[in-house]
């Protein structure tokens, strides 16, 4: 197998766990709404690379291969994209196990390069994932209404003064009270005194 072989293979296998943390990323976050056909798409294109690079082995062509029943709904669609993504990543891991490294145990120039090309890869992806995620939430409007006008408090009582009313030197502090009365039978009542 050339070096520029192995170069594409393990960037395949970078870019299907980068799909499979996104995907399961979106589940975990109910973030898939609007994006199931896109990760379906997504992992079909990479799947079919995948299996020019490996025709002979049954596990990656057929059995790996994504069938989505016809009534599935967004999330069962991307719950597959995950499971088999995940499947898929850990079988090209196993598989590229042992050329991953050399005779004496020290990570491979190809698999450095590897890794930054799917370092890179990866980002692209997530940032790839993140913008198609904020225009479909940009389209969805919320009709929220207008608060209402909060009530206006009433007036609170006036408070009376306590004590007793000042009184002023001057002031005699005994009050009489002159009453008058209009006619002769009249007469003040006992005990009053005038």
């Amino acid at each position: 197998m050339s070096h520029a072989e192995n170069v594409k293979r393990l960037a395949l296998a970078t870019a299907v766990k980068a799909l499979q943390k996104s995907v399961e990323r979106s589940l975990m976050t109910d973030t898939y709404v609007g994006t199931a056909a896109m990760m379906a798409k997504q992992y079909r294109k990479l799947h079919s690379k995948i299996a020019e690079h490996y025709p002979d082995d049954y596990y990656i062509t057929d059995v790996l291969l994504l069938e989505v029943p016809e009534d599935a709904d967004e999330r069962q669609v991307v719950s597959l994209v995950q499971i088999s993504a995940s499947q898929l990543h850990e079988y090209l891991k196993a598989m590229g196990s042992s050329s991953a490294t050399s005779e004496t145990g020290r990570e491979s120039d190809e698999r450095r390069t590897v890794r930054d090309l799917g370092e890179e890869f990866s980002q692209e992806i997530m940032r790839f994932t993140s913008d198609t995620l904020r225009r479909a939430l940009s389209n969805i409007e919320f009709d929220m209404p207008e608060p209402p006008e909060p009530p206006v408090p009433p007036e609170p009582p006036k408070r009376k003064q306590k004590g007793k009313p000042a009184v002023q030197p001057d002031d005699d502090p005994k009050v009489s009270i002159d009453i008058e009365f209009e006619d002769e039978d009249d007469s003040p009542p006992p005990g009053d005194m005038r």
